[in-house]
């Protein structure tokens, strides 16, 4: 896994996420997860285009990365996810707590 932190400006942060989010790919990069999710930065959008695969452990570092922004007053989109991860996350519920936006304009639109 592959993470890049990206100030898009206004307070904002991109986190673009490359690889797998299986067991390995989520433990390479949890650490800087969390991290980024401690950061002042209030406003987050994940960018998952280049993310493959995606298992509970992935949505649950996802969710938690969201429950801690929430926490401080903040928010988290997600945006690029291929048909297949959003069907995951739309099954799993995820949406209902996480907004998901189709692309950067409406992820930037929905963390405002």
């Amino acid at each position: 896994m592959k993470v890049v932190v990206i100030n898009i400006g206004n307070g904002i942060l991109k986190v673009v996420l490359t690889g797998s989010m299986d067991e390995v790919g989520v433990l390479e990069v949890e650490s800087q997860f969390n991290e980024i999710m401690k950061l002042k930065m209030t406003k987050v959008i994940i960018d998952l285009k280049d993310v493959n695969f995606l298992n509970s452990r992935g949505i649950r570092a996802l969710l938690f990365g969201a429950k801690l922004l929430r926490e401080k007053g903040g928010k988290l989109v997600l945006v690029n996810l291929s048909a297949p991860i959003e069907e995951t996350m739309k099954t799993a519920g995820v949406d209902a707590i996480v907004p998901i936006a189709p692309d950067l304009s409406a992820a930037i639109a929905l963390v405002r």
